[in-house]
């Protein structure tokens, strides 16, 4: 069964130093256009995140994906299940010391799409 993964590529690090790291989003979808629509997500939080920050209620109308956390008050990210619910996800690309280089669909499960050799 083919399915689909998003995987993030960003900058991380510390006072002392960074680096790149490669990592995937904790759900795998089925239906290609779910992941297409929590890509997109995921492009409108970080747009948003990096005009308005993180930490300050937005006072404007916030695009598909991005949300206010009262709880814990910072700016949140709602992905869509295969089925269309949202849910949570933590956009662990975000903060002081992270950059988001990019995020793409990775297709698993088919073997046939690429070959190894050692």
């Amino acid at each position: 069964m083919t399915t689909y993964k998003i995987k993030i590529n960003y900058k991380t690090g510390n006072s002392f130093g960074s680096s790149n790291v490669e990592d995937f989003i904790e759900y795998e979808w089925c239906v290609l256009n779910r992941a297409k629509e929590s890509l997109q997500r995921i492009k409108n939080h970080y747009d948003f995140y990096e005009k308005n920050g993180d930490w300050k209620k937005p006072e404007c109308e916030t695009p598909e994906g991005v949300v206010w956390d009262e709880e814990y008050r910072f700016l949140g990210l709602e992905l869509l299940t295969d089925g269309g619910n949202p849910f949570h996800c933590s956009p662990f690309w975000t903060g002081y010391f992270e950059t988001l280089y990019d995020a793409e669909i990775v297709v698993s499960g088919d073997t046939d799409m690429k070959v190894t050799f050692n």
